[in-house]
């Protein structure tokens, strides 16, 4: 029950800066990028918040619970692709845009501009599904009796989730997501960085989850090289690479910065933030998995772990950095598409 009182608190409090903020709301560029008003360091939290989504905490998470340590190397398509945004994201801003069809209708006409707010739209509420049902994996996780039964189900969990999503970003657009999102990614990195000792000596340190993991006949999990081929390296860096360097949510930060040279100062930063906080999310799944026999629940295994292997309070707050990074990520997939 504590993890739901903390989370219902942190949610309260996101309804209250929204309802702040929405008051400021005057314009559709108050909307869309507030204002043009972004500095560095909100630029920053908003696009390390945006990016982590259930693509980190699932999709990373899961791939780490089947294949070990190697899983440390799938943040590399991410990296890369902010490496190269940084070349670019200055001249984005320069643009005073509020949009990515809007630049690519400019240069290749009104086609252009309709082929991809149709692909923008579609491909990002599938994305935002995503989002809404590992929300509804939380709620279903938390919310259980003292048996330890569930007290919802995950479909009913994913129908609460989506409600508030959509009317939370319906309150003050970018405005109250830039910065809630700065707080998100503040406590994304300190969540993990105070989790991931407390789930080391839960397992038994190195020692104890090499036996572990030879007991679940997955000695391999404890190796980096030789798991993955130069193939499926390929096949798990690519999709991100690109997703990241045409993700409209990124370019509609570039927008909100304040200039230019913010932006890119912006992007620079990103590329550490989101390289820490990528190999923490790893990590924390890899030694979690070492505790977790059952498959079924290792493809929610940080959800899992941090409900059951953390301290109450740490773990209330680790689950809260959960709920914070799929309510980051679905309401500027949700945003994108509104403008």
């Amino acid at each position: 029950m504590t993890h739901f009182i903390v989370i219902l608190l942190y949610l309260f409090t996101l309804i209250g800066i929204g309802l702040y903020k929405a008051k400021k709301i005057k314009t559709q560029s108050d909307f869309a990028i507030a204002g043009r008003s972004l500095t560095p360091w909100v630029l920053v939290g908003t696009m390390l918040a945006t990016w982590m989504g259930t693509g980190s905490i699932l999709g990373n998470a899961g791939k780490t619970y089947e294949t070990g340590l190697a899983a440390l190397i799938l943040p590399l398509g991410s990296v890369l692709g902010i490496i190269i945004l940084t070349q670019i994201a200055g001249k984005v801003r320069n643009y005073e845009k509020f949009t990515v069809p809007e630049i690519l209708g400019d240069r290749f006409g009104p086609g252009a501009r309709i082929i991809s707010v149709i692909a923008l739209v579609i491909a990002y509420m599938v994305i935002v599904s995503y989002q809404y049902n590992a929300g509804g994996a939380v709620l279903n996780t938390i919310l259980t009796d003292d048996q330890g039964q569930s007290l919802i189900s995950v479909e009913t969990g994913t129908i609460i989730a989506a409600i508030f999503i959509v009317l939370y970003t319906m309150l003050a657009g970018l405005v109250s997501v830039a910065y809630t999102d700065v707080a998100n990614g503040i406590i994304i990195l300190l969540s993990f960085i105070i989790a991931i000792p407390i789930f080391l000596y839960e397992a038994g340190g190195f020692s104890g989850m090499a036996s572990s993991f030879a007991s679940m006949g997955k000695s391999s999990h404890m190796e980096f090289w030789g798991v993955y081929s130069t193939l499926d390296i390929i096949n798990f860096c690519l999709p991100p690479f690109l997703l990241i360097m045409g993700d409209a949510n990124m370019y509609q930060r570039f927008f909100a910065s304040k200039d230019a040279k913010g932006a890119k100062s912006a992007t620079k930063i990103l590329i550490i933030a989101v390289a820490m906080a990528e190999l923490m999310i790893i990590t924390a799944a890899w030694i979690s998995s070492s505790m977790i026999p059952d498959a079924e629940v290792g493809k929610y295994v940080l959800i899992y772990a941090s409900h059951k292997f953390l301290p109450t309070f740490i773990g209330a707050i680790m689950m809260t950095t959960i709920v914070g990074i799929i309510i980051s990520t679905a309401d500027s997939f949700l945003l994108v598409p509104a403008t």
